[in-house]
């Protein structure tokens, strides 16, 4: 990691600390999977409320979030409003809070604090969107009369791109877009507030010192202390937390990260620990005006790059659910045609059976008509007898009274017996006769379900082909998209090599201005040499005129003195000066 520059506190923050008569919020700001709840899961240990309704934890997620669902959800719709969404790395319309939208979403905003925080006078407010809606939540505070202290926290790119490829299945190279767009807009709405910078990696391995820091530089002062929570937060913060781990510093050799993204990452890693540093803000600006112009001139087109992976992974697993649908369908066909011909089987089968039972219940009928009547043949013929009897027992006495009394003992078994068999084939009638309802039933459901089984046979049919036709639509809207793309793609390509040989011109022409420029810097350079030469020389010419001069006055005053014939060496003399500075001249 870089060394982290240091930012003295402010003594203005620490003698205003939080107004007072106000709640105050602690704004967790920071790229999605970029630490923002675990650090908000510190705060909440160290004395700030969590909303009411948060999101519950999750398998990505598993110590919870600390996130209001109604205000996420709330979030959503006005980024939706400005036809935006989480996933969109381009800049949120900076016009929106002029709209007429505007100060109902902001009212509901209010309303929902209240709600979420009912009564706290300090609580955890964390968001990612909040990220790229900082006017939306900063006129929301200031109209709830929240004061607000912002913590920024970030992660290497790279993590924060294999998380989200991990849990959204969307590409890495949107990840990064999103990184910068978060990062870059949090940070331009927070100067000249109450902010603190921190990071992924500081917070798991000494979370203790870095909110010392930030009281220390915001002058807050949390409710409970460091040591106090120490043990809580210790076991909070489990290693496996971090899901995803990268190198503090992204390699130079990486290519997928471009060169803003490593340089905003650069500067804020140098930022942890601190309140930010205005030295780099010319930087910060410069890189977000031009990523701004890069996604107004070339977003759609490179949303449809970045969008056409997700597209096409979505298809992909339409297809496969597709193809999953067709072979349930084929399997639960073949299932129902074995259960028609097991059906067909079983009908079959007991058409079989009913005509047997037909048959025993006509031959069983046949022999108890048989019976019956051989019981009333025998009944007429013993009918008779007690007749003849009862007449000769009149002729013949008490002997034959005695014999017509055995004739009707036996003549009331006969009849009890005749009696007993009726009832008997009248119950096995009744029993065939149930038998026979029984799987008349049976038939008739077993058509039923025949009959049923062919709809569904017929509706899954039906599917199969809607199943298919749907499929067919897909595939040509995914070559549709893909075509689409492919010639957007190839017309900013195009612009983006005619723009790439003006600029190379401009540098060219550029280069050349400053080789002219070079040339006359050098020819200019030695003229100044020369005159600086011949100011040299003649200062140096000057000098030997004045010793002359000097020479030639003390040569006429000596001239003026002499009064002998050595009147004639001075002259000389004199002479001679007057040649060498004769011949000097010439030259």
């Amino acid at each position: 990691m870089a060394n982290k520059q240091t930012t003295k506190p402010r003594t203005a923050n620490k003698t205003s600390k939080a107004s007072k008569g106000k709640a105050t919020a602690i704004v967790v700001l920071g790229m999605h999977r970029s630490g923002t709840s675990a650090l908000s899961g510190i705060l909440y240990k160290m004395g700030c409320v969590g909303p009411k309704t948060p999101f519950p934890p999750a398998p990505n997620n598993e110590k919870g979030f600390f996130e209001s669902k109604p205000l996420s959800d709330l979030l959503d719709q006005v980024l939706g409003s400005g036809d935006s969404s989480w996933q969109d790395w381009r800049p949120f319309n900076p016009q929106w809070m002029q709209s007429v939208v505007a100060d109902p979403f902001i009212d509901d905003a209010v309303d929902m604090l209240a709600a979420e925080y009912p009564n706290a006078k300090l609580f955890v407010l964390k968001n990612p969107r909040l990220c790229r809606l900082m006017p939306f939540c900063t006129q929301m505070l200031e109209q709830a009369k929240i004061e607000p202290f912002f913590i920024h926290t970030h992660r290497n790119p790279i993590e924060v791109a294999a998380s989200l490829v991990a849990r959204n299945k969307i590409s890495a190279t949107l990840g990064h877009l999103l990184w910068l767009r978060h990062v870059l807009d949090a940070e331009i709405a927070t100067r000249g507030r109450t902010r603190y910078f921190t990071n992924f990696t500081s917070l798991l391995n000494d979370w203790g010192k870095e909110l010392t820091q930030f009281q220390d530089i915001t002058g807050f002062t949390f409710p409970r202390s460091v040591m106090q929570v120490r043990k809580e937060v210790s076991e909070f913060l489990a290693p496996d937390l971090r899901h995803h781990e990268a190198p503090t510093e992204i390699p130079t050799g990486d290519l997928d990260v471009s060169g803003w993204t490593r340089s905003v990452f650069s500067i804020l890693q140098r930022w942890a620990g601190t309140d930010g540093n205005p030295k780099d803000f010319a930087e910060l600006d410069e890189i977000r005006d031009r990523f701004d112009e890069l996604a107004i001139n070339f977003g759609g087109v490179i949303q449809d790059g970045v969008n056409f992976p997700k597209a096409k992974s979505d298809a992909a697993a339409a297809l496969r659910a597709a193809q999953s649908k067709l072979v349930e369908v084929a399997t639960a066909k073949e299932a129902l045609q074995k259960q028609n011909t097991e059906a067909a089987e079983k009908t079959a089968a007991l058409q079989a059976a009913h005509a047997i039972k037909l048959g025993e219940i006509a031959a069983e009928k046949t022999a108890a008509e048989a019976k019956a009547q051989a019981d009333a043949d025998a009944l007429a013929k013993l009918t008779a007898e007690l007749a003849a009897t009862q007449s000769l027992a009149e002729q013949q006495g008490g002997e034959a009274a005695a014999k017509v009394i055995a004739l009707e003992n036996e003549f009331s078994i006969r009849i009890a017996q005749v009696n007993a068999d009726k009832d008997a084939v009248l119950a096995k009638a009744q029993t065939d006769a149930d038998e026979l309802t029984r799987l008349k039933g049976e038939l008739a459901t077993t058509q039923s379900a025949l009959e049923q089984r062919s709809l569904e046979a017929e509706q899954s049919h039906t599917e199969l082909g809607e199943l298919h036709a749907i499929l067919a639509q897909q595939s040509e809207d995914a070559t549709a998209q893909f075509k689409t793309f492919e010639t957007e793609r190839d017309e900013a390509l195009t612009a983006a090599a005619v723009t790439e040989a003006k600029l190379r011109q401009q540098l060219s022409d550029r280069f050349d201005e400053l080789a002219q420029l070079g040339a006359m810097q050098v020819s200019t350079q030695k003229a100044l040499d020369e005159a600086h030469i011949r100011n040299h020389q003649q200062g140096l010419d000057y000098r030997d005129l004045q010793e002359q001069a000097h020479a030639t006055g003390a040569a006429l005053q000596a001239v003026k003195n002499s009064t002998s014939w050595k009147l004639t060496a001075p002259l000389r003399r004199l002479m001679g000066v007057l040649r060498s500075m004769t011949g000097r001249g010439r030259k």
